[in-house]
């Protein structure tokens, strides 16, 4: 077996990295998303963004609207046209 000094260490920097950089990501994401959410009569659309950070041992970082009515309005319905609050801010950090 071969053994390379130092290389768990620098795979724990790599985990650090990778988290730090998709939580930055998932922030930027979250803050588009609701410069972008339309107000109503309540705000409660706009106050129901959440950000459930990566770790490192869950490198996925998830941005989310609670409102129960938050898919209705990012995706329209047949009515109302879609804002894609959520869809363009990915757009948006993806092309950074």
């Amino acid at each position: 077996m071969i053994k390379i000094e130092g290389i768990d260490a620098a795979i724990d920097w790599l985990k650090e990295e990778v988290v730090n950089e998709t939580n930055m990501m998932a922030k930027n994401i979250m803050e588009d998303a609701i410069q972008n959410t339309p107000v109503g009569r309540t705000g409660h659309l706009k106050a129901s963004w959440v950000l459930t950070p990566a770790t490192p041992t869950n490198e996925q970082a998830v941005v989310e609207n609670t409102a129960p009515y938050a898919a209705h309005v990012e995706y329209g319905t047949e009515d109302t046209p879609a804002v894609l609050m959520l869809t363009n801010a990915v757009d948006r950090e993806m092309n950074k």
